[in-house]
């Protein structure tokens, strides 16, 4: 069987409401290789039906691999690992169920042992914390509180002090139910998410109270159907995937 050439990444739409990756308006199974403007090789991720599947890996200029990490329709499973440039691991974050961590351990250049963390062991925290305090990884998809994977309930608030939005979280990633607030302090969304997935219905509502958007998810992180009204109340859009 041959394999696939890979694709540039500029070629591919990742879509920040259903979390899928397109090519040509098509969900894309295949290899997307990102490249630096002198064209040398900065990562190579799989896919699988729009979401990574099988192992992504990051490079340095010299071409050695930076990290490593394997993908389960989506979500990370096994070993997740980085290394410095002179070829010593510098993070190992460990997997299990795909999707939910449970160990995360990080190294000194010299091979040290400098940090290591159980999440399942971590006490939530008793009130929500800033979000501005909070650090997301985009290279790990998760979340951190003081260099520890966060577990508890961020706030995002105006320059007023005016509550924006409320997120819960475990071991880093977003789990429960998080809702964002109009400046009346009326719901605007509501969304449910399990271990960094949204499932069951995502719902968004008019100033009038008038529901807007309704998403639903089955399974976890897969769009089944979209649903608009306007602010009459008249559907104006209605979708269900392929599922």
């Amino acid at each position: 069987m041959t394999t696939p050439e890979p694709v540039d990444e500029d070629d591919l739409y990742f879509d920040p409401d259903t979390y899928f990756t397109f090519r040509d308006g098509a969900l894309f199974t295949g290899v997307a290789a990102e490249r630096t403007a002198d064209g040398s090789l900065l990562a190579l991720a799989a896919f699988e039906e729009g979401r990574q599947h099988g192992v992504t890996r990051t490079f340095y200029p010299d071409g050695t691999v930076h990290s490593e990490v394997t993908y389960d329709r989506g979500l990370k499973s096994g070993a997740d690992r980085t290394w410095y440039e002179n070829g010593q691991l510098s993070e190992e974050i460990t997997y299990s169920p795909p999707g939910e961590t449970v160990r995360v351990r990080r190294w000194s250049e010299d091979g040290e042992l400098s940090y290591e963390h159980t999440p399942g062991q971590q006490t939530p925290a008793p009130e929500p914390v800033d979000f501005d305090d909070l650090y997301f990884d985009s290279g790990s998809y998760h979340t951190f509180h003081n260099g520890v994977l966060f577990t508890g309930v961020s706030e995002t608030r105006s320059g007023a002090g005016v509550l924006m939005e409320v997120t819960p979280y475990e071991g880093g990633r977003k789990h429960g139910v998080s809702r964002t607030y109009f400046p009346d302090g009326s719901v605007h969304s509501e969304g449910t998410y399990e271990r960094g997935l949204e499932v069951g219905v995502d719902r968004t509502w008019y100033d009038n109270g008038q529901l807007r958007e309704q998403v639903t998810y089955s399974p976890p992180g897969r769009v089944a159907k979209v649903e608009r009204w306007d602010e009459d109340g008249d559907l104006t859009y209605e979708h269900v995937t392929g599922g």
